[in-house]
């Protein structure tokens, strides 16, 4: 899951899933960032709590179903302020690839700075190699670009270099949530020189999500049973003797998946990269046509990005709105998609999601009919009647209501 697609609170917080059985796991990485915090004394980080849920997942190794329980929680670690200047991001400069750009949680680098070269605004000298800058707002509204070495000159206070390594230490705390923890931020910037080129590595990522599936390290962070495509891929590389499977059914169809997916990624226009962090990022990479060990993870995240664009557009083009408005209907061996609770005004709502030939259905019940724990693909006969017909994320859908189901 990229940043962009992240779900918020109702204060528009990003929200983490950890898994209940790794949650101590992630704790004592957070713990390790807290101490860290309290040794600065410029700030607080805590993890809150918000929800728990439990979740149908396939065990890889025995297909079998299981629920598994997650917690939902936010992080608190508001970006720093000091002499009325406040972090908002971090640009990471790579001579090749370009700038990658690193927004603080609840922030957004203003899309000006997706071209910014190695430069700091304070002392002006751009002839300075610097692996990364930070980006910082007066309380105008005014942007600067600052080097790591200005930070406390331009700041004009004794704390900055400390109010500079808080902020790393948020950015390193949601990258411990999504599975990305930056282990060279407190280690003197351990450095990677290797690149690889984008479609022979993104290749062997298409071969990997043939006969694996697509994981994200993000879902691989905190899930004993699986590894990060990206990881696998880079393992690949290093010991191909090890992937004796993957290198006997690697063929020319996932070359050509990737180097589609490349094109894709490399065509994404102005509009699409200018308020889109992630989208940005992977362009800039797609347009280097190489990378590295530490943007390997937003590297093989184009294939998945590019199928899951092309699915939508598939879908949106086949879909089709079921029936009238106000119509009864019976509905036979539809087939149960998922389904999905959240607490409202009126109590607790589940949206389930049916389909059928060319068709979707949605329902929104006030009490669970359909246990969590159903199979994809499991067929009801259903009866209800025809509420609306909406578009969400480019899928004509029918909305039902005053539904009964059972099961085939």
């Amino acid at each position: 899951m990229t940043k962009d697609e992240r779900r918020t609170d109702k204060s528009g917080r990003p929200i983490y899933s950890i898994p209940a059985y790794r949650y101590e796991s992630f704790m004592t990485v957070i713990r390790r960032y807290q101490r860290k915090a309290e040794r600065l004394g410029v700030g607080v980080l805590e993890v809150e709590k918000i929800e728990e849920r439990i979740i149908n997942r396939i065990d890889p190794v025995t297909e079998q179903q299981k629920l598994v329980k997650y917690h939902d929680v936010v992080i608190e670690g508001t970006a720093p302020k000091l002499s009325d200047w406040e972090f908002v991001g971090r640009l990471e400069h790579d001579e090749i690839i370009g700038t990658i750009l690193r927004s603080a949680p609840e922030k957004s680098i203003p899309a000006e700075y997706q071209k910014a070269e190695q430069k700091c605004e304070h002392c002006n000298k751009d002839w300075i190699r610097r692996k990364d800058t930070f980006i910082v707002q007066y309380i105008d509204g005014t942007y600067k670009q600052v080097g790591r070495q200005c930070i406390r000159d331009f700041l004009g206070h004794k704390d900055a270099d400390k109010v500079a390594q808080w902020f790393e230490v948020i950015l390193a705390a949601e990258s411990a949530a999504i599975g990305e923890e930056e282990s060279d931020v407190f280690s003197g910037g351990m450095s990677q020189p290797e690149y690889f080129k984008l479609d022979s590595f993104l290749s062997k990522v298409s071969t990997i999500i043939r006969l694996h599936g697509w994981v994200s390290r993000s879902d691989a962070k905190y899930d004993d049973y699986k590894n990060a495509t990206a990881d696998i891929a880079l393992n690949w590389i290093f010991k191909p003797s090890d992937f004796k499977e993957e290198t006997e059914a690697q063929n020319d169809d996932d070359l050509k998946l990737a180097r589609k997916a490349v094109e894709w990624a490399q065509g994404l226009n102005g509009d699409e990269i200018s308020d889109n962090e992630y989208l940005y990022n992977i362009h800039m990479i797609s347009l280097a046509e190489i990378t590295d060990y530490w943007k390997a993870g937003y590297a093989a995240s184009i294939i998945s990005s590019y199928k899951r664009t092309a699915e939508k557009a598939a879908q949106s083009a086949e879909t089709e709105y079921y029936g009238k408005i106000s119509d009864k209907v019976i509905l036979e061996a539809i087939e149960y998609q998922w389904s999905t609770s959240f607490e409202g005004q009126y109590g607790t709502t589940t949206i389930y999601k049916f389909k059928k030939d060319n068709y979707l259905f949605t329902w929104f019940s006030s009490k669970e009919v359909i246990s969590v724990a159903t199979a994809v693909g499991t067929k009801f006969n259903l009866t209800g009647t025809i509420k609306d017909h909406n578009e969400y994320k480019g899928e004509k859908q029918t909305v039902l209501t005053r539904c009964k189901v059972e099961e085939c």
